[in-house]
């Protein structure tokens, strides 16, 4: 006679460990193994004091993936009501949706970020940004008409005030509008003017 029974977990996922072994005794209390989802995990997340005013359920976390690039994202569910007096910190919890290309795992430790606010801007490469006396300029793609009325693409150079550099890339705050076409190499050659052409 087969004594076996059949055991039934309330949640998919994978068995990472089996904590009793066979032939042991258990209550219904006890614990026979850890069952691991990595669909959707908490994410646990220490945030400096100052910033204690500003946080709220539901605010955007993003898990960093290196060179600014966002890999996986979720929001935060839980805030402890105390800050921890040695470090200073407040720990909080976010939910964080896992996908194929955060390949994220149960106990791994990671970079994210809290968003404290969206606005909408311009973000350029690092590398597109020269300097003349301390002021930062860009060149762009400008399309002029010939007397002949033959279309010509000059490059402009564009003073612009630029806000934070995130990763590799500087957010403009003004001198820029959405759909202007960057030049991003051969700049040190270029002055203001100059004929250029879009290599293929």
């Amino acid at each position: 006679m087969d004594d076996r029974i059949k055991i039934t977990a309330s949640i998919d996922g994978i068995v990472d460990d089996i904590v009793v072994n066979l032939g042991e005794f258990v209550r219904t209390d006890n614990p026979i193994n850890n069952i691991v989802n990595n669909q959707l995990l908490n994410l646990k997340i220490n945030v400096p004091s100052e910033f204690s005013s500003q946080l709220q359920l539901g605010l955007p976390i993003e898990r960093d993936g290196g060179q600014n690039k966002k890999v996986a994202d979720g929001s935060i569910s839980f805030i402890l009501p105390r800050v921890d007096g040695i470090k200073n910190l407040i720990p909080i919890k976010a939910k964080i949706a896992n996908n194929s290309v955060s390949n994220l795992r149960n106990g791994q430790f990671v970079r994210a970020r809290v968003i404290w606010s969206r606005k909408p801007g311009v973000l350029i490469p690092a590398i597109s940004v020269i300097r003349i006396g301390g002021q930062p300029f860009v060149f762009v793609v400008e399309q002029i008409k010939s007397p002949q009325g033959e279309v010509k693409l000059v490059a402009r150079q564009r003073a612009v005030r630029l806000g934070n550099l995130q990763g590799t890339d500087y957010s403009v705050i003004s001198g820029l509008n959405g759909g202007d076409k960057l030049i991003i190499s051969g700049l040190s050659d270029l002055h203001d003017g100059q004929f250029i052409a879009v290599l293929p």
